[in-house]
């Protein structure tokens, strides 16, 4: 029997698969940068605390919190 590649399509989907991964690491930095220069190290420094963080210390430009992220971007990496 023979089996078709899908080399194409499948370079095309692990190039997709890798800019959504570049996409969600860069909002990460931009995350950590965020928390940096604004005097919030402490959400760094600690996961217990990045998890507990109080929502009004959220700024509003985030459209998901950091473990949210770090949770979505694993199984990104997963299934890259």
């Amino acid at each position: 029997m023979l089996f078709k590649r899908f080399g194409i399509v499948f370079a095309r989907l692990l190039l997709n698969k890798q800019d959504e991964i570049r996409q969600m690491e860069d909002e990460l930095q931009g995350m950590d940068k965020m928390d940096f220069v604004g005097d919030k190290r402490e959400y760094l420094l600690s996961r217990d605390e990045d998890v507990k963080r109080e929502p009004s210390t959220i700024p509003d430009c985030w459209s998901r919190t950091r473990p949210q992220l770090l949770e979505k971007l694993e199984k990104k990496i997963m299934e890259y």
